[in-house]
């Protein structure tokens, strides 16, 4: 079992890979941070979509294969923003 340490919202200032989809965090778009320990360290960055689909446990696995989350992509709603503060 993982236990979050740090979870946050932060802006991109700079191009990030979402660890849910593989797919692109632009610069100035809010994502979702975590870390995590499972005896181990992690971290993961999840852009708006992984996190609506994270958030609402559309997809839940104690490990996401690689790009896993994009499957459920098509259930986000278009408009879904990360709002800036986000209790987990």
């Amino acid at each position: 079992m993982s236990w979050a340490i740090r979870t946050e919202i932060r802006k991109a200032r700079k191009d990030h890979v979402c660890s849910g989809c593989l797919g692109s965090i632009p610069k100035g778009t809010r994502y979702f941070f975590g870390v995590w320990a499972d005896g181990e360290i992690s971290t993961a960055k999840l852009c708006p979509k992984c996190h609506y689909v994270f958030k609402e446990g559309l997809f839940w696995d104690e490990c996401w294969p690689d790009g896993a989350l994009r499957e459920c992509h098509d259930q986000v709603p278009d408009d879904y923003v990360i709002p800036e503060k986000v209790r987990l």
